[in-house]
């Protein structure tokens, strides 16, 4: 049986994803911090201890696994104001999480010789935004994280690719102030913020498709 694990799925993409699945009757879990909320499982996917525990209810003989690790968190301040303790927070649920909950994933999927792997990541490492080095370097990480995986499990008909997200209609835009946000859109060659279905839809082809392995897909309107 196949079964689609989400992490970050209270709220953004990985809420938009999660209650799509869901509508469709698929076998879909949503993970969330530390805050229980309906329907979705509290994991703090930066400690290992309940990553681990996680994926203890899942066999090689009962899940095909699909991971969106999705979650994300972002803290804003100049490289030379940055304090050590909130840039480490920011790559701790960006980047380690997503390696950990890859690492123990992993352990089925190469059991079942099959998986699918997709990390998302963001059009901001590429454009060099001030004041996101902490997230931009999290999120740059991805890449080179989802491209080792990749060569890594290809024999085992596992996948891991990367979708580099510009800016959408949900989630952490919702806190852009209305100057910035107009800023923003004027920046995208299509004027306009995405459309989370688009996202849906990038992640849906990368699910059933077996020979995209080691690839970033930008998703952005245009904006580099």
């Amino acid at each position: 049986m196949e079964q689609i694990i989400i992490t970050g799925a209270s709220r953004g993409l990985g809420k938009f994803i999660f209650e799509k699945y869901s509508s469709y009757g698929a076998p879909v879990i949503g993970t969330c911090n530390a805050t229980v909320r309906p329907g979705l499982y509290p994991l703090n996917i930066a400690d290992e201890n309940d990553v681990c525990n996680f994926f203890s209810q899942f066999t090689s003989t009962t899940s095909r696994i699909t991971l969106l690790n999705v979650a994300g968190i972002n803290s804003n301040s100049l490289a030379q104001k940055f304090s050590a303790e909130a840039f480490r927070s920011v790559l701790d649920v960006n980047l380690l999480g997503s390696f950990l909950m890859t690492k123990y994933a992993l352990k089925i999927m190469r059991s079942a010789k099959y998986g699918r792997i997709i990390n998302f990541s963001s059009v901001v490492p590429q454009r060099g935004v001030p004041g996101t080095a902490a997230y931009a370097a999290s999120k740059a990480g991805l890449w080179g994280f989802s491209k080792a995986v990749a060569s890594e499990n290809a024999a085992f008909d596992i996948t891991s690719n990367c979708l580099n997200l510009g800016y959408f209609d949900t989630g952490m835009i919702k806190e852009v102030p209305d100057a910035a946000l107009e800023a923003i859109v004027s920046s995208i060659p299509m004027k306009k913020l995405g459309d989370p279905e688009d996202v849906f839809h990038a992640v849906e082809f990368l699910r059933k498709s077996n020979y995209v392995t080691g690839a970033c897909i930008d998703i952005n309107g245009g904006l580099y």
